[in-house]
């Protein structure tokens, strides 16, 4: 139990990212970057030991209420429940809820308080699928610092699949993010 309560403790400082793969080689591409703490989708929750031994936090997403009862009873650190239904019943590994805006609740004690949208609705990293995430991802990261916001990273289609194949383009776009996440 204790390790549970200080995993809650710590997930309010987690640098997280929406993970891109199954496959474990592809968490070499955390090295060099802050992120410490991968959102994994359902079918990337095998993943959870592989993170686990190069210390990085692992929860696994949920969208509805049969999917958290899963994610439970995963390999993962935490469930992370992404919209709007109700939330799961209290179990040993951390909950975070990441509601619509509309349903944010700014009065809640929980180390982490966030939204499943763009807090300022039409401001996205990538636009269109068009991997405008090299240019415009060191702005999101800066403004989210800025106002003392943790970001949560998220690559879009194309550039999760010449990161993974490892372009020499794209490779030197992913070391320039890691860079500006660094800083912050």
């Amino acid at each position: 139990m204790f390790a549970e309560l200080a995993l809650a403790v710590a997930l309010g400082e987690c640098a997280p990212m929406r993970w891109i793969s199954a496959a474990p080689d592809s968490l070499d591409l955390m090295k060099a970057t802050p992120v410490n703490c991968l959102l994994l989708e359902e079918e990337q929750w095998t993943l959870a030991d592989a993170a686990k031994k190069r210390h990085l936090v692992t929860l696994g997403v949920a969208r509805n209420a049969d999917q958290a009862a899963r994610a439970s009873k995963a390999p993962v650190d935490g469930v992370l429940l992404e919209g709007g239904f109700s939330r799961m019943r209290e179990g040993a590994k951390p909950v975070i809820a990441l509601p619509p805006r509309r349903a944010m609740r700014l009065d809640s004690q929980a180390p982490v308080a966030g939204t499943m949208q763009g807090v300022w609705p039409g401001i996205e990293i990538e636009h269109g699928g068009k991997g405008a995430v090299s240019t415009a991802a060191p702005g999101a990261i800066a403004d989210a610092a800025a106002v003392g916001a943790h970001w949560v990273a998220a690559l879009d289609g194309t550039f999760s699949r010449k990161l993974l194949k490892k372009d020499p383009v794209t490779l030197r776009e992913w070391t320039r993010i890691a860079a500006h996440l660094q800083v912050l």
